[in-house]
């Protein structure tokens, strides 16, 4: 199952790290799944998107469970109580207030027993992280490059007195940091308990307004005045047009390559600390990535720029040999980033949605399936499965009808479809398995606007619907299938595979 922990039904209009995920494992093990996608846990900058964030290392602080932490005695009950509510429907701004105000009450600091050893172990991206929030607050949210130019340049004495001042908020956020942690820790250790393998994903880019940019500048390729002389994004596809132009600020990669690319294996650590499968975002720009000048509004003028993915991830495999990492080789796939998922054996990815409507060798295709790799019907960028049948063009529909040899196109077909197909992990969108209409889309690729708001409804899946999926699940063997890892053995023992992304 691919859903957002966001996704999830619960308070304040947000799913969390505490009962709402552990129901959600529950129903995951009553249909036969024993994995569960959820998309970045870290904290969005704005639009809700997980994909562009403050942080790299950070933990998201709306997904924090308050009544975990109140019965694990890390919170004062009688601050909650007093505390107000934030409004009906999803306020991450009131969400994040009231943990504030949680975390410098008096009471908050009753039970610290791990906060300091934590402040320690993650002293190297943590307090930077803190300060920049503090910040940020500070200077009314505004991009740490419009900062006076001292904050902005880090000079050492302006921001030693700036942790001397904004010491209370900056304690804060670092006790957030740590429920956060000790939450998103316990959902592993109940994953496990549950025998279902957590399924992680990291962006390849981070955010120009980010801690990461601000506090190791040298890494980035960042102008003096904190400008982007290029941006990231993708050249004109099925998404868009023009191309997407990302913002994201192109990395400094001869720096990475200097220090045996000591950031990248420090994030791939946090990142696993979390989860016991990680896939790349945008995998292939570990073999050349889509540069666009920037200041231009549109990205069709980019070009691509080499990058040394070859050395990433032989330095990532020797820091994490028994780790399971999956490409997400999606987009222009050419055959040199074929040759570097092969290289590094790394299983990647079909999605049923981009095989129909085009020639015979199309690879998304079942019969080009490979066993080691992951089937999708459509990723959390996709329409859902049964708007998709709606909307498909005649030719893409008279050849899926064609070869799948049904007189009308329908989710369940497709759902099958990729369950019977030979890759061994197969993911499957709760909106395909409901089905749900494109109202109940997650993301609208290239839009900036209405994605990332769909919620599950309280009651969850239906009855019904499980038991057709674990009907499905025990039908076409995937509740207890597991891909190997490079080294050929089980990264995941005994833990199978049927994945589902969130819907309205």
């Amino acid at each position: 199952m691919l859903l957002s922990v966001t996704s999830l039904a619960g308070a304040r209009g947000c799913g969390r790290l505490g009962a709402p995920s552990r129901a959600w494992l529950q129903t995951l093990r009553s249909a036969g799944c024993t994995l569960w996608q959820i998309l970045p846990l870290t904290p969005p900058l704005f639009g809700e998107s997980p994909y562009m964030s403050a942080s790299a290392f950070a933990l998201h602080a709306a997904l924090i469970d308050e009544e975990d932490l109140l019965r694990d005695g890390l919170a004062c009950p009688t601050r909650c109580a007093s505390l107000s509510q934030p409004e009906e429907g999803w306020d991450p701004a009131g969400v994040r207030r009231r943990m504030v105000a949680l975390a410098t009450d008096p009471g908050a600091g009753t039970r610290s027993e791990g906060l300091d050893a934590f402040r320690e172990a993650q002293s190297t991206w943590l307090e930077d992280y803190a300060l920049f929030v503090a910040l940020k607050e500070q200077h009314d949210g505004r991009p740490w490059w419009e900062w006076p130019a001292a904050l902005r340049d880090r000079d050492p004495q302006t921001l030693e007195s700036a942790r001397r001042t904004l010491a209370e908020r900056i304690s804060a956020e670092v006790r957030i940091q740590w429920w956060a942690h000790e939450q998103a820790c316990a959902l592993r250790s109940a994953a496990r308990e549950e025998g279902i393998t957590l399924f992680g994903d990291m962006p390849l880019f981070v955010a120009h307004d980010s801690a990461d940019v601000w506090a190791q500048r040298a890494l980035f390729r960042v102008a003096p005045d904190g400008s982007l002389p290029v941006v990231a994004g993708v050249p004109p596809d099925a998404f868009s047009e023009e191309g997407q132009r990302w913002g994201n600020p192109h990395y400094a990669w001869s720096r990475h390559e200097a220090d045996g690319f000591a950031w990248w294996r420090a994030r791939v650590e946090r990142q696993l600390t979390y989860c016991d499968a990680l896939r790349i975002d945008h995998f292939r720009g570990l073999v050349a990535v889509w540069e666009v000048p920037g200041g231009d509004e549109s990205a069709a003028l980019g070009r691509w720029v080499e990058t040394p993915g070859d050395a990433l991830l032989s330095a990532l495999r020797v820091a994490f040999p028994e780790a399971l990492l999956v490409a997400e080789d999606l987009g222009v796939i050419t055959e040199e980033v074929n040759a570097l998922r092969e290289a590094h054996a790394l299983p990647g990815m079909h999605v049923l949605q981009f095989a129909f409507g085009g020639a015979a060798s199309n690879p998304h295709l079942p019969h080009h399936h490979r066993p080691e790799g992951v089937v999708y019907t459509g990723t959390h960028d996709n329409d859902t499965l049964a708007g998709w049948c709606e909307t498909l063009d005649p030719r893409a529909a008279d050849h899926a009808r064609a070869y799948l040899g049904v007189d009308a196109l329908s989710a369940p077909c497709l759902v099958r479809t990729a369950l019977a197909s030979v890759a061994t992990w197969a993911i499957l969108p709760v909106q395909d398995l409901l089905p749900a209409g494109s109202a109940q889309r997650l993301n609208h690729p290239g839009s900036a606007e209405g994605n990332w708001s769909w919620r599950m409804s309280p009651e969850g899946l239906a009855p019904a619907v499980t038991e057709r999926l674990a009907h499905w699940t025990s039908l076409y063997g995937r509740s207890g299938t597991a891909l190997a890892s490079p080294e050929g053995s089980a990264a995941v023992a005994d833990e199978g595979l049927a994945l589902v992304t969130t819907t309205a």
